[in-house]
């Protein structure tokens, strides 16, 4: 068996458990022995050390006592062994004792056996040093197995040590990237190497401190929640929405972080875009999120791109273009991220009225060989893309990836996951929002190829990318939606959602919310997609957006308004009265 076909074996159980080594002498007519099994074909590997000939046998631990006893036995493997040495030898499912017996007088014995996935390694000879490369596809769990008659140094992947007779086995983990495997010994060596590398599942609860808040409403991870264990599920579009409807919010934030408000609040959509090119494979964070200011029922909507790929690395001029423009980073809270360049657009602020209908979208694709990401939300003309943005880098295909085989920086606990999120959190740079009210339902869903809506097949109640967060939130099943209210949330909850999903665009067409904002949304680019329908309102209502977003509220407006009227109330009355003082004179 060629070294290149063993050493990754994916998917694959564990190496099974190892004997103790121990150093014997057995006297003629006696012998010693180790147990091995597994529910499944695997390879028997003995390492021998002897000083005369052995007869290595193998048979069935049912046997065992018959053998003991001088019982006859059937053996599964018998052979005279005349030198030290690794042994590897095939056998079925089972449970079997691996015997050694000298043949001429005494002989001393150190020997160990274990079982190993059918296939799973390969015996070598280290001539002082040794190398393989490999590659993988999925953050793995690793499991290094050497089995030698002597200390074989390892390297991989920025994990090193020593395994052998006395230490066999070493368990860490590998990201998605290239890899060498570097062995060295002090001398020639033979040794049985393997290496079980075993896809990783994210579990999002092991980096989440449900103690403190966190973003709350529906995140996909890719995962179902099946008595309490994690299954995972995996799905690939081009285009993933959200839909609200908020029939009440007001929140609050006694230390809010600069250019964000103490009533501030956020619904954030959130996704990953996943882009393969000749030169390998980049990941984004995209974000669509509606921020409102529940004092003055003011809004604005903005998108955000960050640099998921493996490094963490920021972004840099060039590297993106659309409307917005990228800023630097320097939140403090929860700030896994901080000091990161990022891109940004949003529109001028306006102002709402509840209920609020909201259903954004992200779209990706490829235009001209490079990915773009489109941002949107639906009007009763249809969606309404108010940016689009180009990554500048070739591409052969883009699209946004929910699963759970996938985390950047996890053995740092460093964790971004592969997900999709519909969440309430604070306003933006890390705020938090304690939510006084709130009442809403909410639903994620992505479009399959037939463009139609399809529901997330599950749910959790938190998001983990984001770094703003929510409090006083508990999320509920509400039939096909989930409900926000305030209360305790239980972040261990997840709901089954499934099956096609009602017009959205309809629901939206028939709200008095976020289609008749009065608010003037800045020209977007040119549209990738076709479809761009605005809902620009004019006059007095631009006026006042405009206002707004110098921090004049409308309230402000209209006591201005008022007091202006009553001021020409008077002078109207002052020139009456003195024009009749003018006529009786």
């Amino acid at each position: 068996m060629r070294f290149s076909t063993f050493l990754i074996y994916a998917l694959a159980s564990l190496f099974f458990a190892v004997s103790v080594p121990m150093a014997l002498r057995v006297g003629s007519g006696s012998f010693t022995w180790a147990n091995v099994s597994s529910p499944s074909p695997y390879d028997i590997i003995t390492a021998l050390n002897i000083s005369g000939p052995v007869k290595l046998e193998i048979i069935p631990a049912s046997q065992f006592y018959s053998y003991e006893n001088g019982g006859s036995v059937s053996p599964v493997y018998s052979e005279i062994v005349g030198s030290s040495g690794i042994y590897d030898i095939p056998s079925n499912a089972g449970s079997y004792s691996v015997i050694l017996t000298p043949e001429n007088g005494a002989v001393r014995i150190v020997f160990y056996a274990f079982g190993a996935p059918r296939g799973a390694g390969k015996i070598i000879y280290i001539n002082n040093t040794y190398s393989y490369s490999f590659s993988l596809s999925n953050y793995s769990e690793a499991n290094l197995t050497i089995a030698s008659l002597g200390k074989v140094g390892f390297e991989v992947g920025g994990y090193s040590g020593t395994l052998g007779m006395t230490n066999t086995t070493m368990l860490f983990y590998l990201d998605r990237s290239n890899y060498t495997l570097k062995l060295s010994t002090q001398s020639g060596e033979e040794a049985y190497v393997g290496l079980l590398t075993t896809p990783a599942l994210v579990d999002p609860f092991s980096t989440q401190n449900f103690s403190e808040p966190y973003p709350a409403g529906m995140a996909s991870y890719g995962l179902y929640n099946v008595s309490g264990t994690l299954v995972p599920y995996t799905v690939k579009t081009d285009m993933i929405g959200g839909y609200a409807n908020i029939t009440s919010i007001s929140a609050y934030d006694p230390s809010p972080p600069p250019g964000t408000s103490e009533y501030g609040a956020s619904l954030q959509l959130n996704a990953v875009l996943h882009i393969v090119s000749p030169h390998g494979t980049y990941d984004y964070w995209l974000q669509n999120v509606l921020d409102v200011d529940t004092e003055n029922h003011s809004y604005y909507i903005a998108d955000n791109i960050w640099n998921y790929t493996y490094e963490n690395n920021g972004l840099y001029n060039g590297s993106l273009s659309g409307n917005g423009m990228l800023y630097n980073n320097n939140m403090t809270a929860g700030g896994k991220l901080s000091g990161r360049n990022f891109y940004g657009y949003g529109t001028e602020t306006g102002n709402y009225r509840l209920p609020i209908k909201f259903a954004p979208v992200i779209r990706v694709g490829i235009k001209e060989g490079r990915p773009y990401a489109a941002f949107g939300y639906y009007t009763p003309e249809g969606i309404y893309y108010y940016d689009n943005v180009t990554i500048n880098v070739s591409a052969e295909s883009a699209y946004l990836l929910v699963t759970p085989y996938y985390g950047t920086n996890l053995k740092n606990n460093n964790l971004n996951y592969y997900d999709a999120e519909f969440v309430f959190g604070g306003e933006g740079e890390g705020a938090y929002a304690y939510f006084n009210s709130i009442a809403a339902n909410l639903s994620l869903y992505y479009y399959n190829s037939t463009e139609a809506k399809v529901a997330f097949p599950s749910v959790f109640t938190f998001g983990s990318d984001t770094a703003e967060d929510a409090g006083n939130v508990s999320i509920s099943r509400y039939g096909s939606f989930v409900h926000a209210s305030t209360g305790r949330n239980n972040p261990v909850s997840d709901f089954i959602l499934s099956g096609m999903l009602p017009d959205i665009a309809s629901k939206v067409g028939n709200s008095t919310g976020l289609e008749t904002l009065n608010a003037t949304l800045f020209p977007a680019a040119t549209n990738p997609i076709g479809n761009i329908n605005s809902n620009i309102t004019s006059g007095i209502s631009n006026f006042l957006g405009l206002l707004n977003s110098y921090g004049i509220s409308r309230s402000d407006v209209l006591f201005i308004l008022e007091l202006l009227i009553a001021l020409l109330f008077l002078f109207i009355i002052y020139e009456l009265i003195r024009r009749f003082a003018e006529k009786k004179n």
